[in-house]
């Protein structure tokens, strides 16, 4: 049970932002990962029948080192798949290749212990383009697809420290005497100063003064007397950076 205690980890990647971001992106893949993962047990189930057929009795070439041997052959549909997952890999397939080439008089036809090497290059040659193009191209642009979709929800969306940095900006000018009202007159400076998301530069610029009066004058938001509340303000910001009316 004390082993369990290293899923308190799974904690410190929510800690940093872009740390974050990575597992909102496996997060996001996951569902495409499991339709990828499908192709590719197609390909090799295709690759392992044909594998069988065509080299499923060829003589091991012991000249050959790491070509066909008791534990790289076509014999049986489980060792097709390790087989060509060892070639997925690119460990030493072209020793497999030239082992599945061999002909006579280096075997006999007789028994069907020959290859074939024009089957032999064809064969490999296209598991390997098509492996490494569907296992590294697939999944490089499932995870692009996916970090590009966790970054937009990432940026586009009020995170906690984001409520945190509006609480302490708020403190520095709200009243002396209740924490929970500020001046109106600061209204225009604590808006200049909040950051993004909530604050005026939502398309990366500086925020400038000419922006911030554009945010402010936008707001209309209700002041109590010469006072504005927290909680006004900050429902009006969150109203107008989703652009939803709350409840």
């Amino acid at each position: 049970l004390r082993s369990f205690r290293m899923v308190r980890l799974y904690r410190i990647l929510f800690i940093n932002a872009n740390m974050r971001l990575l597992v909102e992106t496996l997060k996001f893949s996951a569902s495409s990962f499991v339709h990828v993962f499908f192709i590719l047990f197609l390909l090799f189930f295709t690759y392992a029948v044909v594998g069988m057929a065509v080299f499923g009795r060829v003589k091991q070439d012991a000249r050959i080192r790491g070509g066909v041997s008791p534990y790289v052959n076509f014999e049986r549909f489980d060792m097709a798949m390790l087989t060509l997952l060892r070639i997925s890999t690119l460990d030493e397939w072209d020793s497999v290749m030239w082992s599945c080439a061999i002909e006579a008089p280096d075997c006999d036809p007789n028994i069907g212990e020959c290859g074939n090497k024009v089957s032999s290059i064809l064969f490999f040659i296209s598991f390997v383009v098509l492996g490494n193009w569907i296992g590294i191209n697939f999944f490089t642009a499932v995870l692009m697809d996916s970090f590009s979709n966790a970054e937009k929800e990432e940026r586009f969306a009020i995170q906690q420290e984001d409520v945190i940095r509006f609480q302490q900006l708020w403190k520095e000018y709200a009243d002396d005497d209740d924490e929970n009202v500020m001046p109106i007159g600061n209204l225009l400076r604590f808006v200049l100063k909040l950051d993004a998301p909530l604050g005026p530069n939502l398309e990366g610029e500086s925020p400038s003064f000419k922006m911030a009066l554009k945010l402010v004058s936008s707001l209309n938001i209700k002041a109590h007397g010469n006072f504005v509340r927290q909680q006004v303000v900050f429902d009006s910001l969150i109203r107008h950076f989703y652009g939803v009316n709350l409840p």
